[in-house]
């Protein structure tokens, strides 16, 4: 993996900046350089980032773990031109790091920020509400007093309240739809220029022309959700689960066409085809509705379904009863000998589900079940095998073990783009986007995301044999030979696909993104 590199040196002229506290760096200081990739160079070349010498090392004590210090003076590029009172205040910072590094660290309660956009103090005790594993979501009781996982709501700030009172609320720029078609208008420019000029005629005259009369604090705030950090955060197979008991439809029928990897997608086609709640015409939700609703998802939790919970007990096999050992009887007998002594307590104790394949049919349609149902996966067992403590003679089967976790065959992918890597490989090109050429609609179809699999040499030689041109992911830069879906536009796309290495590469389904599309080759 490539290491982050440090430089140092005397500054020139006096005219490079320090990028931690601002201010220029006198000529004639010392001056540490951080060399990172060139965001302006469509050749991936390199520039520094100058630091003073204390604020460098400042810097480095707030870093993560995973970030590369300077751990001696010799890892600084130049290092031998400097003077020696020069290199002995650099070893004197090189030991106050490190010997803070090697320090325990206090526990900080970190602040957190509420709805409204404001710093709420940090709690006494860190522990106190920390994060929990997240799997479910239920409404606490209006007046309850217990307390809750999630955030409370946010009290309206002054600007937020005169704001709300300005607005008209059944008027045209409070509809959702309106603002659908803002967001619509700004993604179509690919000049910021354009972009905050859209924003600007829409809060000044509205959509009538004349004047804004939505709510301007709100609109705002949805325009820059990451200001006012709100989580409500539900994987696909949640969302499916939810819209099939609220449009009254089935659940297998939508997790089934959930695999072509569009969850909204799946939604919107069982809403428009369902009879239960028919669609209207046209949409008059307002954006302080959908604000609101947010705010409530943002405040839901598992704890209160969780509070009346009954564990229950799956017996699945029986090797000892009243002092008789039952090691020495095949396993349809021990089960036999089960079910007879043994009775079942509705949601408390309960025999494990257990079925006799004898075609491989049947065991291959059992796996698929439980892998859509995203069940961990199955026990394979002798019928008439003995227990054998400390054997092991029953086979596991799960989503992963199947070929190894991955395709039963490699594919043949183009390189068709790249990005950048994260924490060691930042600055290079570390995830490569693959796909094929569709015949049908003559155009270059991504299929997936490679991040994965080679060594550093491998890496290293593909900074210089991929011949790519550098777009940073803007759209108006996106070739019309490529079809590929927003949320992976590269940083980098190859200049010629006729030309484009072709690796073997072998995909598993909890290593590779695969990305699923319409009319494209999909990977199952």
């Amino acid at each position: 993996m490539a290491e982050q590199r440090y430089c140092v040196e005397y500054a020139k002229r006096g005219t490079a900046g320090c990028k931690k506290c601002k201010d220029k760096i006198m000529k004639g200081l010392v001056r540490v350089g951080k060399i990172v990739p060139n965001p302006f160079s469509e050749s991936a070349g390199e520039m520094k980032e100058w630091y003073h010498l204390k604020c460098i090392f400042e810097k480095l004590e707030r870093a993560r773990a995973t970030t590369k210090k300077i751990n001696d003076i010799t890892e600084l590029e130049g290092w031998e031109e400097l003077q020696d009172e020069d290199k002995e205040l650099i070893n004197k910072h090189v030991s106050e790091l490190a010997a803070k590094a090697n320090a325990s660290p206090k526990k900080k309660a970190q602040a957190k920020l509420n709805n409204s956009g404001q710093l709420s103090a940090p709690l006494s005790d860190p522990t106190v509400n920390a994060p929990r594993k997240f799997s479910g979501f239920t409404a606490t009781k209006a007046g309850s007093s217990s307390s809750s996982p999630g955030p409370s709501p946010a009290k309206p700030t002054q600007g937020s309240a005169l704001s709300a009172q300005l607005c008209d609320p059944n008027h045209k720029d409070c509809l959702l739809r309106e603002f659908r078609k803002l967001c619509a208008l700004v993604a179509e420019k690919s000049s910021y220029n354009a972009k905050t000029e859209i924003i600007r005629d829409f809060l000044t005259k509205g959509s009538g022309g004349d004047k804004f009369r939505g709510d301007l604090y709100l609109t705002v705030k949805l325009l820059l959700p990451g200001v006012v950090k709100n989580v409500y955060n539900l994987n696909d197979k949640q969302i499916v689960k939810l819209f099939s008991r609220i449009l009254n439809c089935s659940q297998d029928e939508m997790v089934q066409d959930l695999e072509q990897g569009d969850v909204s997608e799946t939604v919107r086609m069982f809403f428009e085809d369902g009879k239960s709640f028919p669609p209207a015409a046209k949409s008059l939700l307002t954006v302080q509705e959908v604000d609101a609703s947010l705010s409530r998802l943002s405040q839901l939790s598992n704890k209160a379904a969780f509070q009346d919970a009954q564990v229950g007990l799956f017996v699945f096999d029986c090797i000892y009863f009243n002092g008789v050992s039952l090691m020495d009887k095949p396993l349809c007998e021990r089960r036999k000998f089960l079910h007879d002594n043994m009775k079942e307590v509705p949601n408390r104790i309960l025999f494990s589900e257990m079925k006799h394949v004898t075609r491989a049919a049947d065991l291959a349609e059992m796996i698929t079940r439980v892998i859509r149902e995203g069940l961990e996966g199955l026990v394979l067992k002798d019928i008439k095998g003995y227990y054998e403590p400390g054997k092991r003679h029953w086979l596991k089967v799960k989503k992963d073990y199947l070929n190894e976790g991955a395709m039963a065959d490699t594919a043949d992918l183009v390189v068709l783009g790249a990005f950048y890597g994260k924490g060691s490989n930042g600055g290079i090109m570390s995830s490569f986007l693959m796909g094929c050429y569709d015949p049908e609609s003559k155009k270059w179809c991504t299929v997936t995301k490679c991040s994965g699999g080679y060594d550093d040499a491998t890496l290293a030689r593909l900074q210089k044999d991929l011949d790519v041109i550098k777009i940073g992911k803007d759209p108006s830069k996106i070739p019309g030979w490529l079809k590929i879906v927003k949320n992976y536009y590269p940083d980098f796309i190859i200049r010629d696909p006729e030309k484009a290495p072709v690796p073997p590469l072998t995909f598993s389904s909890s290593r590779s993104c695969i990305v699923f599309q319409r009319r494209t080759v999909i990977l199952r």
